[in-house]
């Protein structure tokens, strides 16, 4: 069984400060991150991830090389599918982006 861990603890980042900044984190498979509900790009370096957002019909796989927006109050939720490596770079995103697999 995977781990929930939060976004804003791993990058002390505050939702309601609209600088950016970065951080990379290692996922065992399993591994569960509540990205809350902040404005975020996460980016997969290794791996793969399963990733729903509240409210959406759809669920993304997000593949090494692939980048995903998270809008604020998407209220979204990944899973690391194996091990993987993941860059999140919080603050307001420029555009909403969406560059990954949708789950079958």
């Amino acid at each position: 069984m995977g781990y929930i861990h939060s976004i804003l603890a791993y990058s002390g980042a505050d939702p309601e400060d609209q600088s950016r900044c970065c951080q990379d984190l290692a996922l065992a498979g399993g591994t569960l991150i509540d990205l809350g509900d902040c404005a975020l790009t996460l980016i997969c370096l290794e791996g793969s991830l399963w990733l729903t957002r509240d409210g959406d019909s759809e669920d993304y796989i997000v593949k090494c090389g692939q980048r995903l927006e998270v809008r604020p109050g998407d209220k979204a939720v990944a899973n690391a599918l194996g091990a993987s490596r993941i860059r999140l770079v919080s603050g307001r995103p420029a555009k909403y982006s969406l560059n990954c697999s949708r789950a079958r």
